[in-house]
C-alpha cells in the first residue's frame, strides 16, 4: 500500500455535530498536524446546540454553503444571457427581448430556488413533478433535523416556525410574526384536541 504524504491528504468530518470530541479535536489538527487538510460538515444548529467542552475560535474557516443566487442560476440556466446581464450598465435601458428572458429565468427561479440538486436536476430532466419530489425531500430533511436536537431546544416549536414561513410571508404584509405562530397553533389545538407546545 502507498503511504500517502499528510499534504496530499484530505480528512472529511461528515456530520460532526453529532460528536463533539471530534469538534474539540480540530484544534489539535491545527496545533499538531498542520499538514493534513481538514474538512468538517455538519448542521449549523446542531453543531451550536452541540456545547462541545471549547470551540476552536481563531483555528478554523468557516464556510456557510447558501443556495445559489439569482445571479448564479442565471450562469448556470443561460450562460449567453448572463453574459448580457453582466455587462448591463446602471441606469441602462434593457431590449424587451432580454427583460423578456431575463423575466422567464427569473420566474424558473422563483420555482425550482437555488438548492443545487434541484438546479442540476432541472438542467438534466427539465420535469417539474421531479423538482417538485426533490424540494419535499428537502423539507422533509430540515424537519427531521430539528427534531433530532430535542430536548436541547423545543424542536415542536422550530417545527411550527418553520412550516408558518411561507404562508405568513405569503401575505400582503410580508412580514413574519412569531404571535402568529402561535395563534395558528392555538386555533389547531382548539378543533384536535392536540395539547399546546407553547406555554
Amino acid at each position: 500500500m502507498r503511504q500517502c504524504k499528510a499534504e496530499d491528504t484530505l480528512i472529511i468530518f461528515d456530520e460532526i455535530q453529532e460528536c463533539p470530541a471530534a469538534l474539540n479535536a480540530l484544534k489539535y489538527f491545527r496545533e499538531k498536524a498542520k499538514d493534513y487538510h481538514v474538512i468538517a460538515a455538519g448542521s449549523l444548529l446542531g453543531t451550536l446546540l452541540t456545547q462541545p467542552k471549547s470551540y476552536p475560535v481563531g483555528m478554523i474557516n468557516l464556510l456557510l454553503v447558501d443556495p445559489l443566487t439569482f445571479d448564479e442560476f442565471l450562469e448556470v440556466m443561460d450562460p449567453a444571457l448572463y453574459a448580457y446581464y453582466a455587462s448591463i450598465g446602471k441606469g441602462q435601458e434593457i431590449e424587451s427581448v432580454f427583460h423578456n428572458r431575463l423575466l422567464a429565468v427569473c420566474n424558473y427561479y422563483f420555482i425550482i430556488g437555488g438548492m443545487p440538486e434541484c438546479v442540476a436536476s432541472w438542467l438534466q430532466y427539465k420535469d417539474p413533478a421531479r423538482i417538485a419530489r426533490i424540494q419535499q425531500e428537502l423539507i422533509q430533511v430540515y424537519e427531521h433535523d430539528f427534531s433530532k436536537h430535542h430536548g436541547k431546544v423545543n424542536s415542536g416549536r422550530i417545527l411550527m416556525v418553520f412550516r408558518s414561513i411561507t404562508t405568513q410571508l405569503a401575505k400582503e404584509n410580508e412580514k413574519f410574526m412569531y404571535g402568529a405562530v402561535r395563534l395558528a397553533a392555538t386555533e389547531r389545538a382548539i378543533f384536535s384536541g392536540t395539547p399546546l407546545l407553547f406555554p
